[in-house]
């Protein structure tokens, strides 16, 4: 099968050092991300950065890793069937990324995408078929980028314009509202230039006279919706 070929394309160690990287880039990056509440980008390249660097260092003392996972009862034949198996959901888990206004947790899956193939890319370095697991860790990279570029085009679902756009901003400005009061400093954090950045990483509009031409609604009842619904 296609599937075996190119898993067998992975010599057992670097499989063992793919999956300590995914695992590192899992906790690093739930760690981070208490930090850099606000920069989810920050956190996500500084665990990739520590990762990478916690995995070269490894592969530097020249540990045969792989005779370790043997040694612990763990046959190739479970190490090509459940670590890959093992490497996607940790990746799945990994994608999942909180949104700092809601509190919930949203799967995105360009992020998916992009840790696949910079895994994949990782770990073509030591493979026997390079070019080819190289080639699919980029593809996976393109493929996560572009599904990020559309993302960021979309606009917000409910905002034709006029009453349905006053609607959307007003729901919006009370998820801010009630994320702002769970906070240790809502005064803070729940003021205008938060809730505009809000609006911009939602794709409402890279600017505040850019969302209210998105809407169809005027400066004015943009603040007046803001003051009334969305500032604490």
């Amino acid at each position: 099968m296609v599937l075996n070929d190119f898993l067998y394309a992975i010599d057992p160690n670097t499989m063992v050092l793919g999956l300590l990287f995914i695992i590192f880039y899992v906790f690093i990056n739930f760690s981070l991300s208490k930090i850099f509440r606000r920069e989810r980008a920050s956190s996500a390249i500084i665990s990739l950065c520590v990762s990478l660097l916690a995995v070269y260092g490894i592969n530097r003392l020249n540990w045969d890793l792989s005779n370790i996972v043997f040694n612990l009862g763990i046959s190739e034949n479970i190490l090509y069937t459940v670590v890959p198996w093992i490497i996607l959901g940790l990746a799945v888990l990994a994608s999942f990324v909180k949104d700092p206004t809601t509190g919930r947790r949203r799967f995105r899956l360009y992020r998916l995408f992009m840790i696949l193939g910079a895994f994949l890319i990782l770990i073509s370095f030591f493979a026997y078929e390079k070019g080819i697991v190289m080639i699919i860790g980029i593809a996976l990279i393109l493929i996560g980028l572009f599904l990020l570029w559309r993302s960021k085009k979309k606009g917000p679902p409910s905002t034709p314009g006029g009453a349905n756009g006053s609607a959307a901003l007003i729901d919006a400005a009370k998820k801010f509202r009630n994320w702002a009061k769970s906070q240790s400093n809502p005064k803070f954090v729940g003021g205008w230039t938060n809730f505009i950045n809000y609006l911009k990483r939602g794709g409402w509009g890279g600017s505040e006279a850019e969302i209210c031409q998105r809407l169809r609604i005027s400066q004015n009842d943009f603040v007046r919706i803001f003051n009334r619904y969305g500032k604490v």
